[in-house]
């Protein structure tokens, strides 16, 4: 597949670099069970950036919670591989990979090493995997991957259940030095650019003087606790920090007057429907309505632009959809097929809908209502209530509607049987085999084609987009920053920083 090749060029590119740079990042001399470094020769420059932190959280990877901290994380320690925009693989703490039936072989990459100068270990990947899989924050990643166990010490084998085939995707969890992470408010050691310091009695990060890159011209960071998160946006404009990272869960979304930096979440946005309700129960409404929306409208006016448009149930980008040559085009808004769909299902005249929605989320709200706008033009009727949260996850869960905007979170290989089996899509109608046909899909017994006919044909509820994150930044930072939703800051040793004090010496 096209994919398999953009990833074996990917490691060609990588082990390119890693072979010219050689002569500049750690040396080591391994003994069996034991490991000694030499003086690496990392070039660290003299800039101080300034970040928020939540003390109130820990950064623990597999027990923080908040948005600022989970940032950080990604300064600190690396996962076997990151995903980007299309949530493919790409390596980090791992140099290649092979799969053969049910296991998954990953080789270490072994300029890898521990703040503390120890180089990574199968060993440590083991541990990771196993505080990884009680984790809240990773174990959905993890649901297809069993076991795993030490080949030797450069290599990991894992067991796959055989339900997927793209585990490289879901090993992005984060590797910590083995023993490390006993404590939720531990601050395990990891093979990131950074290490948590506070030698000074200060919260601050400073360079790891193992880490795999030549250079990088920060050499300390700042570590500034938080207010609410609604005032970092003020915080940074004030100059207080210099850059934050916001999954834009909250709802709403004003990006800095200086730099935004958008990447995508595999958060998909979607109308549940009340397979109970006398018009939901019709497959032929539930088509209508899926033809109706005008998704492009969602993405750029009620998400402000923080979205993408979602026709099937997976990230428009996600490079299996991609690579499958599946053609989305004859899923766009379509009023006259949605139309001959309420024909044919025998509903006319003006007919009554309720839909319920979360009054906190802006983004939210602002979309049932451009839905109910979108459904007026076919003669539903289309009531929007806003509810608390209390009220809206009881009215859900009690099957009190007709429609409701929900959302929830894939795994980054967009394995739709995770939030099945979890409950999540309410409302689904019990005749529906949507996920008998994407484990099919997934264990390649169909093509995209054969699936996506099975999901609108069910159309156990209507994908509308899929949401964005973003890193804020000010303009003391150049060039200008890039991100990933797993590696926030993920430019940074490319950063300068040219403060307007400096500017004035």
């Amino acid at each position: 597949m096209k994919y398999h090749r953009r990833l074996t060029a990917a490691l060609l590119v990588l082990a390119l670099t890693a072979a010219l740079f050689a002569g500049c990042g750690p040396r080591y001399r391994t003994v069996e069970g034991d490991t000694q470094s030499y003086q690496t020769s990392v070039t660290v420059g003299t800039d101080t950036l300034r970040l928020p932190i939540d003390v109130e959280d820990t950064l623990n990877p597999f027990t923080s919670k908040t948005n600022a901290n989970r940032a950080l994380i990604s300064l600190v320690y690396e996962p076997l591989f990151r995903t980007d925009d299309a949530c493919l693989a790409r390596p980090a703490a791992a140099e290649s990979y092979t799969t053969e039936n049910k296991t998954m072989t990953v080789k270490l990459d072994m300029n890898a090493a521990f703040s503390d100068g120890t180089q990574i270990s199968a060993q440590d990947v083991l541990y990771s995997f196993e505080k990884a899989k009680e984790s809240a924050a990773y174990k959905n990643e993890l649901t297809h991957i069993t076991a795993a166990k030490r080949a030797d010490n450069t290599t990991v084998v894992f067991t796959l259940d055989g339900k997927f085939t793209n585990a490289a995707d879901c090993l992005t969890f984060p590797i910590v030095k083995n023993g490390s992470a006993e404590k939720d408010e531990s601050v395990p050691v990891g093979t990131g650019l950074f290490r948590y310091d506070r030698s000074d009695g200060r919260r601050s990060m400073t360079v790891n003087p193992y880490c795999r890159v030549s250079s990088v011209n920060i050499s300390r960071i700042d570590l500034v606790q938080l207010g609410d998160d609604s005032t970092l946006l003020h915080t940074l404009e004030l100059g207080q920090i210099d850059a934050y990272w916001d999954d834009l869960a909250s709802g709403s979304f004003s990006q800095a007057s200086t730099g935004s930096a958008k990447t995508n979440m595999p958060n998909l946005v979607y109308l549940g429907l009340n397979g109970s309700s006398a018009m939901m129960s019709s497959a032929y409404v539930r088509q209508a309505v899926y033809y109706a929306v005008n998704r492009r409208a969602l993405a750029s006016g009620a998400f402000k632009g923080c979205a993408s448009p979602a026709v099937t149930p997976f990230h428009p980008e996600w490079h299996v959809l991609v690579d499958s040559g599946y053609d989305t085009g004859a899923l766009s808004l379509d009023l006259s097929r949605s139309q001959e769909l309420l024909d044919t299902a025998g509903v006319s005249g003006n007919v009554g809908l309720r839909l319920i929605v979360y009054t906190g989320n802006n983004f939210k709200v602002n979309a049932a209502n451009a839905i109910a706008g979108d459904l007026r033009k076919l003669n539903l009727r289309v009531t929007v209530e806003e509810l608390t949260w209390e009220d809206y996850t009881a009215a859900v869960t009690g099957g009190n509607y007709d429609l409701y905007i929900g959302e929830t979170k894939l795994p980054a290989d967009m394995d739709l049987a995770v939030p099945y089996q979890a409950g999540v899509f309410y409302g689904v109608n019990q005749t529906d085999t949507t996920l008998i046909a994407y484990e099919q899909l997934a264990s390649g017994k169909i093509a995209m084609e054969a699936f996506m006919n099975a999901f609108l044909q069910n159309m156990p509820f209507v994908p509308l987009v899929y949401r964005m994150g973003a890193l804020e930044y000010t303009s003391v930072i150049t060039p200008a920053a890039d991100a990933d939703y797993n590696n926030c800051f993920k430019n940074i040793d490319q950063w300068k920083l040219t403060r307007p004090e400096d500017q004035a010496q």
